[in-house]
């Protein structure tokens, strides 16, 4: 009977351990590097390849609207279309030039693909900006769901209004 207390104790101490994992010393170091020396935007949406060429910005009081294209006929359609092809969007407050770590509450990118209204959300990964002016924003993403899904690179995008 003893023995049976013994082991019943030791069960319980066992199954009183903590659930959330602690974090390894790789996950605590996990930081978002990102410059602006790094090659134009490029991966994939939906398994298709992408490569950044043209941007748009949307500003509105205390944020703006993102829109990265990869096509469309010239850049002078930047600020008078709603392209139907696939591309990246994401909004930003402020002018915030520190690295930010997505986090499904908090910040996401969603690769938009138009066959199908599909909207794949990202939330692995990091965006900065380097440089805001009148006109521009310069910055860089490393973004990833999975093989199908994934951006990195930098960009310039342009600001419409």
């Amino acid at each position: 009977m003893q023995r049976i207390s013994y082991l019943l104790l030791a069960f319980i101490l066992w199954s009183c351990g903590s659930e959330d994992p602690v974090p390894t010393v790789m996950e605590e170091e996990e930081t978002c590097v990102l410059n602006e020396n790094m090659e134009v935007l490029a991966g994939n949406i939906d398994g298709m390849p992408f490569t950044f060429k043209y941007g748009r910005i949307d500003t509105f009081p205390g944020f703006a609207s993102f829109a990265l294209y990869g096509t469309l006929e010239s850049e002078d359609e930047i600020c008078e279309v709603n392209p139907t092809t696939s591309h990246i969007i994401f909004s930003q407050e402020g002018q915030n030039t520190e690295p930010q770590e997505l986090d499904f509450n908090v910040q996401t990118i969603t690769l938009f693909v138009p066959e199908g209204f599909k909207n794949i959300i990202v939330s692995e990964g990091c965006v900065q900006f380097f440089e805001f002016s009148e006109s521009t924003v310069k910055g860089a993403m490393d973004i990833k769901t999975d093989d199908d899904n994934f951006m990195v690179g930098q960009f310039e995008a342009t600001i419409c209004n």
